[in-house]
């Protein structure tokens, strides 16, 4: 089910939803963290946050980006592929900037990719990782809705050209919670 199924259930409901509204990401935490079931958002107050008058004064590109950062920092699900040192690193670069992320970017239901680098420091003694790359979606049910579609499909082909073997990439995927 989706985040926008599950809103719409819980308007739906024998009990009233109860929504207190976010302004910023520490705001959304501190209410997900008191219980409530769904965070809301005052336009009003984030303006004010950054100090905009109410009433439509805020950028929307501003307004959109806190909106973002209070979504992305909500538990959802990830996919993370940590890369092993390539032989040619400046084909595997390449390949990975040029090809293999301008395609996951194209996946359904993405929210955010990242990549660590540069350097991928182990505590535990692994010498052997070049980069780590993090996919962000909304569930573990919308990162197997993006790998089978057409886009998903190309992505996972060329992550076949990039990384050929199962042992020069670990993928996992998994919820996320706060603790």
């Amino acid at each position: 089910m989706s985040n926008y199924e599950k809103f719409k259930q819980l308007h739906h409901q024998q009990n009233p939803l109860v929504l207190a509204n976010a302004w910023n990401v520490k705001s959304a935490l501190l209410i997900e963290k008191a219980g409530f079931e769904a965070i809301g958002t005052s336009s009003g107050a984030i303006a004010d946050s950054l100090g905009y008058a109410d009433g439509e004064k805020i950028p929307f590109s501003e307004l959109l980006y806190i909106v973002q950062r209070i979504k992305i920092t909500n538990n959802m699900a990830r996919m993370i592929a940590i890369y092993k040192t390539p032989k040619d690193i400046d084909a595997f670069d390449k390949h990975y900037f040029e090809v293999h992320i301008p395609l996951a970017k194209k996946l359904p239901g993405l929210i955010k990719y990242d990549v660590g680098r540069n350097p991928v420091i182990s505590t535990t003694g692994h010498s052997d990782i070049y980069c780590i790359g993090t996919l962000h979606f909304e569930s573990l049910e919308a990162i197997k809705t993006a790998f089978a579609s057409p886009q998903g499909q190309a992505c996972a082909a060329d992550r076949k050209i990039l990384a050929p073997g199962n042992d020069d990439v670990q993928i996992y995927l998994f919820d996320t919670i706060d603790v």
